[in-house]
């Protein structure tokens, strides 16, 4: 937690519920690396039952307002304190985990954190801390070492990130902007943070520095055509947050129109052309969530864990692309291969009743057609699929079509939440690309072993990241007011037939921080459950020295066969059956279109062939009429497309 001491409160508290007797504990602090903050020093004191008594000289050391605290009135009480040395021009005081992560830089000890790419001079380092007895609650008080203001990064208990769980912190109704706090990546005024002795006269102003402004600069990506890429790939709801929508739809309108390629028929050389956008998409969401919530990759633990999640996606997404352009150079390939204008492969949105489709098993049923054709020919409801030798391609394009509908979730504009929904889709449709895949290249090969690995634990991770948080992992777009699925009115069709889709049941060792190290490496032994299995057999809980406890089943619950038996459920559950709107005879009064020659008196809409005061449900806008408008009013008529793809375009890969 980054902090700023403004001599208000000396000392800042946390407290914690030890989980297991003799728990491996940690306290440490770093300063930004700034010439006025050279100066500064951090102590810290652990309390609670079972630890020993501090000294005479020790108690004189903590600030008069930690020696004033009623803790320590509680019989049975202790306390370790630990010291920032004065000397710093060397990392002797760092314990094994942070020496390994550290260097000596123009006389400092220096600690790069390689997820916010930020510097930090790290003067207290207390690790491994015997905390004694479980399920007693312990408190923490860290403080500048002498009588000033300042700032100081805090960071407690293990090495093991966790993410995932939901936390109930207490949020800092901070005045100041605290957004570049290690003051590297943007220019910080100084007199908003001065290191001054306490108190402060006059007392620093908590007014003088505005705290961060919620309306953010410019885009994170190009949103030219986003009104068109909502009405085809935006999702649906999002009335509340139009930006948030224009957003999403144009990220992936992007992803989409760079994986439609000039397909070569070579399954290899098709299959690298088309993650690298795919690729490339994953940091363009980032970016947005980024854009939307008024952070930076610098504030790592923003978010409950979505920043640090996206700086994991960054780099295994750089990592990957750079030898994905790699393989193609080496074989010769461009790396990029568009269609001319000419070439791509459209219809039109118009009229899609009397379609019937879903005759492959990802989740769907009956026979197809309209859809499967346009699929067969290399569009979709207007997209371009791609050009070239699109036969052979047909998996490839199932797969993606299957993944760019998904991501177009019902938006609730708490822009972590849409973020994950849309993410997770779009990590299946790696999974789904790299099952469609037909190579014995060594590196391909390898490849995708790491992604469908990587990302089923991602998924898993995701999902369990929304289910603690009590949000639903699916939200498809087309339900009606009620929630439930598009039918005839005597009739009520539950999403995924009434039962709530399970969790993704999945190793995550790889996610988790066993795997990927301080320093930004990977810990070989702990990234499969195959290799970690040397040492922790399944069922165990051990310390992992400089981590934390390794819970084998709840990292490896597939490898330890707590899995459901089987195979595993569809990557992309389709929420609804097909359904056809009943048709309207116009000759008998029925209605058509939107606007003024509607058939609808005055503000009226149109709503499957009847007269509506209010704007229609949403099942209602998939009764196409022969204009196109599918019968809404123009302030809905922006979804149409969107949410026809998500209810009737679910279409299956015939492999799988």
């Amino acid at each position: 937690m980054s902090h700023y001491s403004d001599c208000t409160n000396r000392a800042l508290w946390l407290n914690f519920k030890n989980p297991a007797d003799d728990f491996s504990f940690y306290v440490g602090s770093g300063i930004p690396v700034q010439e006025r903050f050279a100066g500064l020093r951090v102590d810290a004191v652990v309390i609670g039952p079972g630890l020993p008594a501090l000294t005479a000289e020790q108690l004189a050391l903590l600030p008069a307002e930690v020696q004033a605290d009623a803790i320590w009135q509680v019989d049975g009480i202790g306390a370790k304190l630990y010291q920032s040395p004065a000397d710093q021009s060397n990392c002797d005081h760092l314990g094994a985990t942070m020496t390994a992560a550290s260097t000596v830089v123009n006389g400092r000890c220096d600690f790069y954190e390689t997820f916010g790419r930020t510097n930090s001079w790290r003067v207290l380092d207390a690790d491994g801390i015997k905390i004694p007895t479980k399920g007693e609650e312990y408190h923490v008080a860290v403080w500048l070492q002498d009588n000033t203001s300042g700032k100081f990064g805090v960071a407690v208990g293990t090495w093991k990130e966790d993410f995932r769980s939901a936390f109930d912190l207490a949020t800092p109704g901070c005045e100041r902007d605290m957004k570049h706090f290690a003051e590297q990546k943007a220019e910080v005024n100084p007199d908003c943070f001065p290191v001054v002795s306490c108190p402060g006269a006059p007392a620093i102003s908590k007014t003088m520095c505005e705290a961060r402004d919620d309306a953010c600069g410019g885009a994170a990506v190009d949103t030219a055509g986003a009104a068109a890429a909502e009405a085809m790939m935006g999702g649906c709801g999002g009335e509340q947050c139009p930006a948030a929508l224009s957003l999403w739809a144009a990220v992936n309108m992007k992803m989409h129109t760079g994986m439609a390629l000039d397909f070569t028929g070579d399954s290899e050389v098709d299959f690298v052309r088309g993650m690298l956008p795919h690729h490339a998409g994953a940091l363009d969401m980032c970016a947005v969530l980024l854009e939307l919530e008024c952070v930076t990759m610098e504030d790592v633990a923003a978010l409950e864990g979505m920043v640090h999640f996206c700086n994991h996606v960054e780099r295994e997404q750089v990592r990957e692309s750079d030898g994905m352009k790699s393989w193609l150079t080496e074989n010769n390939h461009a790396v990029e291969a568009k269609c001319a204008a000419k070439e791509e492969k459209k219809t039109d949105t118009t009229d899609h009743s009397g379609m019937d489709h879903g005759s492959m098993n990802h989740g769907g049923g009956g026979r197809h057609s309209r859809m499967a054709d346009e699929m067969d020919h290399g569009s979709m409801g207007g997209m371009s699929m791609g050009c070239g030798n699109l036969a052979a391609a047909k998996p490839y394009v199932d797969a993606n079509m299957l993944m760019h509908t998904s991501m177009a979730v019902s938006l609730t504009c708490t822009h972590t939440v849409d973020f994950v929904r849309a993410m997770i889709p779009h990590h299946k449709g790696a999974i789904a690309m790299c099952e469609v895949l037909v190579s014995e290249d060594a590196y391909l090969v390898e490849l995708c072993v790491n992604i469908t690995r990587v990302q089923r634990a991602e998924v898993a991770w995701m999902s369990q990241w929304l289910d603690a948080r009590d949000h639903a992992v699916d939200a498809p777009c087309g339900l009606d007011a009620n929630g439930n699925c598009p039918s005839d009115k005597d009739k009520t069709v539950l999403p995924f037939g009434g039962e709530t889709p399970a969790l993704p049941c999945e190793n995550t060792l790889p996610t988790s921080s066993f795997c990927h190290t301080l320093d930004g490496g990977v810990n070989e032994a702990y990234c499969t459950c195959e290799r970690a299995a040397a040492d922790h057999a399944c069922g165990s809980t051990a310390m992992v020295d400089g981590l934390a406890i390794l819970d084998m089943d709840a990292e490896c619950a597939r490898f330890c066969g707590l899995c459901p038996s089987g195979a595993r459920p569809d990557l992309f559950p389709q929420a609804c059956p097909h359904y056809e709107p009943p048709k309207v005879d116009e000759k008998d009064g029925g209605c058509a279109g939107f606007g003024a020659d509607n058939g609808c008196d005055g503000e009226e809409v149109c709503c499957s062939g009847t007269c509506r005061a209010a704007q229609c449900a949403a099942w209602e806008t998939l009764g196409a009429d022969s204009d196109g408008a599918a019968g809404v009013s123009p302030a809905s008529a922006v979804h149409t497309s969107s949410l026809a793809a998500s209810i009737v375009a679910v279409v299956a890969v015939a492999m799988w």
